[in-house]
Formats: C-alpha cells, sequence, structure tokens
C-alpha cells in the first residue's frame, strides 16, 4: 500500500526520469551507430534496451496504481450510496436539476 501512495508525485518525477534517460539511450544509439565501432554500438543499444525495460515496468505500476485508485474510488462510492441512500439521491437529484439547467441556458 505504501508503494501505491509513494507513486503519486514522486512516481510521475519518477516516470519523467526514465523517458528522458530513454531519450539519452536513444540519442548515443543513433550517434553510435554513425560513428563508433561495434563495442560503441553494442554497449548503447544494451543501454537502450535496460532503458525501454525500466520504463515498461514504471508504466505498468502506474497503470497498476490508477487501477488501483479506481478501484478504491468505486468501493467508497458503493460504501456510501449503501450506508447513505437517501442523501444519494438527493445529491443525484441536485446534480441532474444543475446539469439540467446549464444545459437549458446554453440553448436559450
Amino acid at each position: 500500500m505504501n508503494d501505491v501512495r509513494s507513486m503519486n508525485h514522486a512516481g510521475r518525477n519518477e516516470l519523467t526520469q526514465e523517458f528522458n534517460l530513454l531519450a539519452e539511450h536513444a540519442e548515443r544509439l543513433l550517434n553510435a551507430t554513425a560513428t563508433m565501432s561495434g563495442e560503441g554500438i553494442a554497449a548503447a543499444r544494451e543501454g537502450l534496451v535496460q532503458s525501454i525495460a525500466s520504463v515498461r515496468d514504471n508504466i505498468g505500476s502506474a497503470n497498476r496504481y490508477a487501477r488501483e485508485r479506481a478501484r478504491q474510488a468505486v468501493a467508497n462510492a458503493d460504501s456510501y450510496v449503501r450506508e447513505k441512500p437517501w442523501q444519494s439521491v438527493a445529491v443525484g437529484f441536485v446534480a441532474g436539476l444543475v446539469l439540467g439547467m446549464v444545459a437549458r441556458m446554453r440553448t436559450a
């Protein structure tokens, strides 16, 4: 659970850093193919492969985090509606009324 919470702000920064590193390795690989020997190309490719794997892992973690947050939101909403059905109906009615008024003002 701690891992899920830490993904919020720090996770986005980490993903940004990973993407920047991936771009750096890709640039090195492109430069290496033009000017370096076979060993330099192999090292640049290895760095690129590692960066891609790292980015994939982080994207997977971000995806899992988003899914978990969505599940929690649905569970919380479901729990609230079950505990307070009349308040939920009232909130839905008021929201519908406001949206209807806004829509009517736009068409008028």
